[in-house]
């Protein structure tokens, strides 16, 4: 399974610019992919307002829970709106 493209900083990457405390760009911008992938990955609602791709930001495996099912769900491709349940079937 799929999921959003995220790469770490280099390992002696500096976390701050020098002499400050403002992330460096590296770090800021590993943060800030974090931070989109946490929200997306606990978001819930019911199966009419599940992602599509107008809605933002989708991956293949992304995990929505659905009240509807009451069980999460998961992308299967971000071409089309095909979402499955943990057991592979379409839902």
């Amino acid at each position: 399974m799929e999921g959003p493209k995220l790469q770490q900083p280099q390992a002696l990457s500096p976390v701050v610019q020098q002499d400050s405390l403002i992330p460096s760009l590296e770090y800021a911008t590993f943060f800030n992919l974090l931070q989109i992938v946490s929200f997306y990955s606990t978001r819930a609602g019911t199966t009419a307002e599940r992602p599509t791709g107008t809605t933002g930001v989708r991956w293949v495996g992304m995990p929505f829970f659905d009240q509807t099912l009451g069980k999460p769900v998961f992308l299967k491709f971000t071409s089309s709106s095909v979402w499955v349940d943990g057991s592979g079937a379409v839902v």
